[in-house]
């Protein structure tokens, strides 16, 4: 799983191979790319198929997945690496919340604008994980799952990709080849629209400065050169 990260691709290297999970740097801001190892005290137990989003803040979410022996993950059970103070911590949840989302693998999860990380699709054992579109609440220190409203039923996926912009999570790939869009107006609503437009750039005001008191005198000066040597050449 890549992450990009000031200057440095971040991997969570999981496997059916490695029992715990290992960060490895890629640190693309030298001339000559070099390999260095992360900060890998208490690695979580490594894991596949999980999800990696990265937050404003640095932190890089690692949600469900697959351990080698099998199980799935806990989606309460969320490790985080730190990429800015390069350690290993583990999501504080709210065990009291309205739902714990089902295990899943092949999933996607995308960061929003509301400061929630939007999961959708997966499967567990062989069929779709439940709920479908779930959120992550990150807005406070203690998280916790939300079940969203939508304005249709939203149909199960597992293999895809989802990004994130304009309040708008586009899905893609996998075997539906269909591409659809989730709007998000709201921190727990989605619709499903066909097509949005990309609002115009605002252009920043233009602000006239006056000049300094000190560059008036050489402006003047510069003024009345130009008009004696524009009177010279018609003399001329």
């Amino acid at each position: 799983m890549l992450n990009l990260m000031m200057e440095k691709y971040i991997f969570f290297v999981g496997s059916e191979s490695d029992d715990l999970g290992r960060i490895i740097r890629l640190n693309t801001g030298l001339q000559d790319l070099t390999w260095v190892p992360g900060e890998n005290i208490n690695p979580p137990s490594a894991r596949y198929g999980y999800a990696a989003t990265l937050t404003k803040v640095g932190l890089i979410l690692y949600i469900g997945g697959i351990y080698r022996n099998g199980f799935y993950a806990n989606m309460n059970e969320i490790p985080i690496f730190d990429a800015i103070k390069d350690n290993w911590l583990n999501a504080i949840m709210d065990s009291t919340g309205e739902i714990i989302p089902e295990g899943r693998q092949m999933h996607s999860a995308v960061l929003s604008d509301h400061n929630t990380i939007i999961i959708y699709g997966g499967y567990h054992n062989g069929v779709f994980s439940k709920p479908e579109l779930v959120i992550l609440d990150i807005s406070k220190p203690v998280y916790n799952w939300i079940q969203p409203t939508t304005n249709e039923i939203i149909e199960p996926r597992w293999g895809h990709t989802s990004t994130f912009i304009y309040s708008q999570m586009i899905v893609a790939f996998e075997i539906n080849s269909t591409l659809s869009i989730l709007s998000n107006p709201t921190k727990t609503s989605f619709n499903r629209v066909s097509s949005f437009s990309i609002p115009n750039p605002v252009k920043p005001p233009i602000i006239n400065k006056p000049l300094p008191t000190e560059n008036l005198g050489i402006c003047y000066k510069q003024q009345k050169m130009e008009k004696a040597n524009e009177v010279n050449n018609n003399l001329e």
